[in-house]
C-alpha cells in the first residue's frame, strides 16, 4: 500500500489538540528534511522508564537530530527527558531494516524502534520536533477522561452540559 512513498504512523492513544494538527507540524519537518521525523516530548525524570528516550546528536530551531534511541531507560540511564510518543513520518526503507532487525527487548518482539536504530547505524538521518499543543495519552483512564472533558468543553452545548453535571456531584 505505502509502495515508494513516506507514511505516517499515528498511534491512536495519544491525541493532540492543537489548531495545526501534530501531523501537519510533523510533515514541516519532513519537508525540509525528506528525512524519517519522530514526534517528541519532554517528560519528567520519573516517567522516562516508560518512553522510548532519544539521545540528541545536535538541535537546531527545535530540530534534532537523533543519534541513538533507548527503549524504556532507567531515569540514570536516560540520554536525555526526550521521550518518543506516537506520531512518527517514515520513509518506506524502513521496511528494510524492520526485515533485517533483532529485538532489543526481553519479549523478543521487533519494534519500529528496533528499524530506527537500524537506519541510524547504517548511517540514516532521523529528526525529533516537540509538536505544539496539549497532549492526551488516552492509553490510562485519566488521560482519556481529560481528553473527553477538554473535547466537550470546547462544544457549547456539551460545556453547558459538563458544567451543569459537575456543579451537581
Amino acid at each position: 500500500i505505502v509502495g515508494n512513498e513516506p507514511f505516517a504512523v499515528l498511534f491512536g492513544d495519544d491525541i493532540i489538540d492543537h489548531q495545526k494538527p501534530a501531523l501537519a507540524q510533523l510533515m514541516e519537518v519532513f519537508e525540509k528534511t525528506s528525512s524519517p521525523v519522530l514526534c517528541l516530548e519532554k517528560v519528567a525524570p520519573e516517567k522516562v522508564q516508560n518512553y522510548g528516550i532519544v539521545e540528541p546528536k545536535n538541535e537546531k530551531d527545535g530540530l534534532i537530530e537523533i543519534q541513538n534511541l533507548v527503549e524504556k531507560p532507567s531515569p540514570e540511564n536516560a540520554p536525555s527527558n526526550l521521550g518518543i510518543i506516537g506520531k512518527y513520518i517514515c520513509t518506506p526503507d524502513i521496511f528494510n531494516h524492520l526485515e533485517k532487525s533483532q529485538s532489543s527487548h526481553a519479549d523478543g518482539e521487533i519494534r519500529l524502534i528496533d528499524a530506527f536504530l537500524s537506519y541510524i547505524k547504517e548511517g540514516g538521518q532521523i529528526f525529533g520536533t516537540a509538536v505544539q499543543g496539549t497532549r492526551y495519552d488516552t492509553g490510562h483512564k485519566w488521560g482519556l477522561l481529560q481528553a473527553n472533558i477538554a473535547f466537550a468543553m470546547k462544544d457549547p452545548e456539551l460545556k453547558e452540559k459538563i458544567t451543569e453535571l459537575c456543579r451537581n456531584l
